[in-house]
């Protein structure tokens, strides 16, 4: 489950870098300084702060699960309304993460929004990619870690071109299918990579 989701979180934030080119100067540049010659087994990932925070704009905007669910144990009252126990209660990611009473210009992919909140931690509960509570993914330091070491070694390392022409349009209007329980680019992304050259 977790490679999944990392994965389809990588394609979506190579998606919208390939249609920002400033962007991914700013990580070319940081990863640069960061990985140098380095494996990347040795990098430090928390240096790798602008690519934490792209990182986060794309959960934000294209969680793998854009809807979860949770059984009531007790009897509820939310906003007035009784929820009696054993309710089914979806939770739509999807659509909390783009209310503009949480997000400012919500369907912007705006990394520098997470400047002040470099681990996505919100008690209003608003941006929840990993779930929430109890039942709040283990892994999801991890996942993040892993997915800004992979977005900045790709860039570091390759010059990374789409094989087919991508349609410009808003970054949150992306088209998107649900496979399943996980949240896709609905268009084929077919990358072409070329090794970067490097002066030594």
């Amino acid at each position: 489950a977790a490679s999944e989701s990392t994965s389809i979180t990588a394609c979506w934030a190579i998606r919208i870098l390939l249609t920002r080119p400033c962007l991914v100067e700013k990580i070319r540049k940081e990863a640069d300084e960061v990985i140098g010659k380095r494996d990347a087994a040795c990098i430090r990932h928390r240096d790798l702060r602008f690519t934490r925070q792209v990182v986060l704009e794309t959960l934000r905007l294209y969680p793998p699960f854009p809807i979860i669910r949770t059984l009531t144990i007790e009897e509820l009252i939310i906003d007035g309304f009784i929820v009696p126990p054993k309710t089914w209660i979806l939770v739509p990611i999807f659509n909390i993460h783009r209310d503009p009473r949480w997000f400012e210009n919500p369907l912007e992919f705006i990394p520098e929004r997470w400047d002040n909140n470099p681990y996505g931690v919100d008690p209003t509960m608003s941006f929840i990619p990993f779930g929430f509570g109890h039942h709040r993914c283990i892994a999801w330091e991890l996942a993040i870690a892993e997915l800004s070491v992979q977005i900045a070694y790709i860039f570091h390392r390759y010059d990374v071109e789409s094989a087919s022409p991508l349609k410009t349009r808003p970054v949150g209007e992306i088209p998107y299918t649900i496979d399943g329980i996980n949240l896709r680019p609905k268009d084929l992304l077919l990358l072409s990579l070329s090794a970067r050259s490097f002066k030594h």
